[in-house]
């Protein structure tokens, strides 16, 4: 019977040993180099799921804005107050625009500490007639805006709103005064003014809700500075008076902002120019002035807000 001997090896040949100094430079370098090039999918990916949150919110609320104008005779309801009532107040009075009880949103957001309008749904966005036709606070907030607040005790609250209606929506209720700059565009009061009126870019192409950056959003309207919009008197545009006043679109989907439009969609709009999207200041409203002449993205909000008055 033979026997099977098995040899044990207990040495390495020579040349053989482990990664070398510069190997593992290299190895780290490589996985480095890889990290790099997957971290910023792996962050656009988290930020989808946020992104369609924040579209199904618009549709939501764009569908409370059809339906309250198809209950109250084709009326829309308004952008926001004309801000003659006091701070914080919960009802209209005597003093007060008659028509703001109209309006879909009162709060005058900021991060003044107490401020209610801030931090407490029920301080204004519940009050108001519109909620009836939403009764989903959590609609009136983007998942990405992580914005806060201070209490009347200074605890900090997250804040309840991220989302304006474009102004030239109802307005103040028809008030806009004749010398303003607002004057020479159309302002929409009835539904069909949208769809078949002159001097509207259309249902698919007005839109309705924005989302706007937490250093800018205040007034529950969002007024696009329509400065070098072609106007009836001078019908063409004027590229180098383009700028953003108070009011600049939100960009925290990855330099993207939802909207909404009048015949119902929404669309994550990709902004072009860096001066759409300055640095953030949390915790500060910023109030800016942000010249931007010849930007293609104040061209695209100006053509889809309105159009000169005929």
């Amino acid at each position: 019977m033979k026997t099977i001997r098995i040899l044990a090896r207990t040495s390495k040949p020579p040349g053989i040993g482990g990664f070398t100094l510069i190997e593992l430079l290299v190895v780290i370098a490589i996985i480095a180099i890889l990290a790099a090039m997957l971290l910023p999918a792996l962050a656009r990916s988290n930020q989808k799921p946020l992104g369609i949150e924040c579209m199904n919110n618009q549709r939501q609320l764009t569908l409370a804005w059809r339906m309250y104008a198809e209950d109250n005779n084709d009326h829309l309801v308004l952008s926001s107050d004309d801000g003659s009532g006091l701070p914080y107040s919960r009802t209209v009075g005597p003093s007060q625009n008659p028509m703001d009880i109209y309006a879909w949103c009162w709060s005058k957001m900021n991060f003044a500490p107490g401020n209610p309008f801030n931090y407490d749904i029920n301080a204004d966005i519940t009050l108001r007639t519109f909620y009836a036709y939403v009764k989903n606070a959590a609609a009136y907030k983007c998942p990405a805006d992580h914005s806060m607040a201070a209490d009347a005790q200074g605890v900090m609250q997250p804040r309840v709103r991220s989302y304006s209606m474009n102004f030239f929506l109802g307005g103040y209720g028809d008030n806009v005064s004749d010398d303003a700059p607002e004057s020479a565009f159309t302002l929409f009061l009835k539904l069909p003014q949208i769809t078949s009126q002159a001097g509207s870019p259309g249902a698919s192409k007005t839109w309705v809700f924005i989302e706007e950056r937490q250093d800018c959003i205040n007034w529950s309207n969002y007024l696009q500075d329509m400065s070098g919009a072609p106007t009836k008197s001078n019908p063409n545009p004027v590229p180098g008076a383009y700028k953003f006043t108070l009011d600049i679109p939100s960009s925290y989907h990855g330099g993207a902002g939802p909207l909404s439009f009048a015949d119902g969609h929404v669309e994550m709009h990709r902004w072009q120019d860096a001066r759409t999207m300055p640095a953030l200041q949390p915790g500060q409203f910023s109030g800016a002035t942000v010249l931007a002449p010849y930007s293609v993205d104040v061209a695209w909000l100006q053509a889809r807000t309105t159009l000169a008055v005929p």
